[in-house]
């Protein structure tokens, strides 16, 4: 049966679009090829491209940036004798770009060099989408975001290319927007804290069997918060979804007077015991008692803490480093490896040999809660753990230890093509 969200998203009619410029300037720089794909009925339907006779040289780090040189663009036609078609074939269509900020005023500036009326179109950036649909992604451009869900991108920075590629990218947004039950098109514009791929809100009258069978599908660490009237949290539950949790999860779910229900992943399970710790003071007293009673931690581990730890992040290819003491997010960096590998190195010196500069406050939770997080830190084999001598003794010992546990800890999770 159709739902309401895919007879929403179904009856939209979008314009795909890509632009390569002999440069940035709206004035000076000059359109050398546009590519152009329809998209209707949640399909590609059509495609157009032009190479383009900017009238100008093509400066050489364009050249060797789209492959397109001046001899390919000598007998190409001008902007003036293809803009009518260009115009006819965006037609009402909601435009889209990865990169919106800069195809639409420079296409803008065009036609109103050459005295068109202005555009009229409602527009779409994937490049935001992205943002507001994975937040936790530290790249959001078109060739990273085509590799992480497997779409064909062979010729980066050719316009139709670039414009087939966010054509399917807008595609795979729109299954996401259908799966989360989209009501209102400004939520296509406007879709902040409302569809991230890694939560999902359930309110009040749902059925606590649809939460569990959400629950149930879940294969990588979350937190679970369950909140009373005016956001008072009455539970909370870090999970790897084992069958005692969910039981222990559904028991609360019964008994409890809650209006919101909220599950929110995490790539490794530390992150989400770090989350956990840092609202645990807002939880019941008894229940937080409850809580910790039930992860029988039954003896500390007297080890000390190391100064750093380094874990997989939720998304596979990303890693969080976290700085042991204060464990929150001004004291942990996403990285990328080994892409980030100096950015990380820096990150460590910066904090290893100038600590009072840096004013991190430290993490204080209630002290079971502290040994909750010092056992899982000291016995997992997934978190590689960092005193400050080992970066101090240079970038070779450090990266030769890092090297083994990247290579040991593949993160096996599929977000964010696999999402709640």
């Amino acid at each position: 049966m159709t739902t309401e969200s895919e007879n929403l998203i179904k009856n939209l009619s979008f314009c795909v679009f890509d632009l390569e410029a002999t440069g940035p300037n709206h004035d000076q720089d000059r359109i050398i090829e546009i590519g152009m794909v329809k998209i209707k009925n949640m399909e590609i339907i059509e495609e157009k491209e032009f190479l383009i006779n900017p009238k100008i040289r093509i400066p050489d780090f364009i050249q060797k940036l789209t492959s397109i040189t001046n001899d390919d663009v000598k007998d190409a036609p001008i902007i003036e004798d293809v803009i009518d078609e260009i115009l006819d074939f965006m037609g009402d269509s909601i435009l889209v770009a990865h990169n919106i900020s800069f195809d639409i005023p420079f296409f803008s500036a065009v036609l109103k060099r050459l005295g068109k009326a202005p555009l009229k179109n409602k527009s779409l950036c994937t490049n935001l989408m992205t943002k507001y649909l994975i937040p936790t992604l530290i790249s959001s451009n078109l060739n990273y975001m085509c590799s992480i869900f497997n779409i064909p991108h062979m010729k980066a920075h050719r316009a139709l290319d670039d414009a087939r590629a966010a054509g399917q990218l807008l595609l795979k947004y729109l299954e996401f927007y259908i799966e989360k039950e989209i009501t209102k098109i400004n939520h296509l514009y406007y879709p902040r804290n409302r569809f991230e791929l890694d939560r999902k809100n359930f309110r009040r009258g749902t059925n606590n069997n649809e939460i569990i069978d959400q629950l149930k599908k879940i294969t990588i660490p979350y937190l679970i918060t369950i909140k009373g009237k005016n956001g008072v949290i009455l539970f909370a539950l870090p999970s790897r979804g084992t069958d005692k949790e969910l039981s222990f999860i559904e028991a609360h779910l019964t008994k409890l007077d809650w209006s919101m229900v909220s599950i929110k992943l995490y790539g490794p399970y530390v992150e989400a015991l770090i989350h956990f710790a840092h609202i645990s003071s807002k939880l019941p007293p008894e229940t937080l008692q409850e809580i910790l009673d039930f992860t029988k931690i039954e003896e500390t581990n007297k080890k000390d803490l190391p100064d750093f730890f380094i874990t997989n992040h939720l998304i596979p290819g990303q890693y969080v480093v976290f700085q042991t003491k204060a464990l929150n997010t001004n004291s942990q960096m996403v990285f990328t490896y080994p892409a980030h590998r100096k950015k990380l190195y820096q990150f460590l010196i910066s904090r290893i040999s100038k600590p009072d500069k840096r004013k991190i406050k430290k993490a204080i939770f209630p002290s079971r809660v502290n040994d909750l997080i010092k056992n899982h830190l000291l016995s997992s084999d997934d978190i590689f753990l960092i005193n400050k001598e080992l970066p101090m003794k240079g970038t070779e010992a450090f990266f030769s230890k890092l090297n083994k546990f990247v290579k040991n800890n593949k993160n096996p999770g599929l977000f964010p093509k696999k999402h709640i």
